[in-house]
């Protein structure tokens, strides 16, 4: 969990920016590895049954956030970093969605919070889940299957707030309504 906080070893191997060198290409490859490695990590433990490995995986996943989201306005001019995480959001975006509503309070509450963190100073977290509407229905569905009582009722609170939000928004509703139909056979 502490591979990603400032100064560390492995923050500096994540970002080191290293201009005109002949190891830039091994340097890029090695982010996108520790990045993809990350993300996979993250898709597995955010989804654990055990709570204690959901909390250090929100943990990591907000830090995770946090430092790509500083790293890109170091070395862009402008405020579009979304870009960078439209390949991370399928895979993350459905599990930090969902663990809002977990029974855990320490995992809902820095759920909440994460998600005010990276979504609301640019107020795009609903235009993001609508976006990737489809990766988040499916996993909901999947979770409304879930063998553990405490996921399944977490799935349904959050389908239920994708309706509210997502399917009354006059933009969005369209790109959810092709999903309504896996849904309500969920619930």
């Amino acid at each position: 969990i502490h591979c990603c906080e400032e100064g560390d070893v492995v923050r500096h191997i994540f970002f080191e920016e290293d201009e005109g060198s002949e190891e830039e290409s091994d340097e890029d490859e090695e982010e996108s590895v520790l990045k993809t490695t990350i993300v996979q990590v993250l898709k597995v433990c955010l989804a654990d049954n055990w709570s204690q490995v959901r909390m250090a995986a929100s943990v990591l996943c907000r830090k995770f956030f946090i430092t790509l989201i500083k790293e890109q306005q170091k070395h862009s001019n402008d405020d579009d970093e979304d870009d960078i995480f439209d390949s991370f959001y399928p895979a993350l975006l459905p599990r930090m969605c969902l663990n809002r509503f977990y029974l855990a309070q320490g995992v809902k509450l820095y759920s909440h919070d994460t998600w005010k963190i990276i979504f609301e100073r640019k107020g795009n977290g609903l235009q993001m889940v609508a976006k990737n509407a489809a990766s988040i229905c499916r996993y909901y569905v999947k979770m409304c299957d879930a063998d553990n009582h405490v996921v399944r009722e977490a799935a349904c609170q959050a389908v239920a707030e994708l309706a509210q939000k997502i399917g009354t928004h006059e933009e969005y509703a369209e790109l959810l309504a092709p999903f309504v139909p896996m849904l309500l056979q969920a619930l």
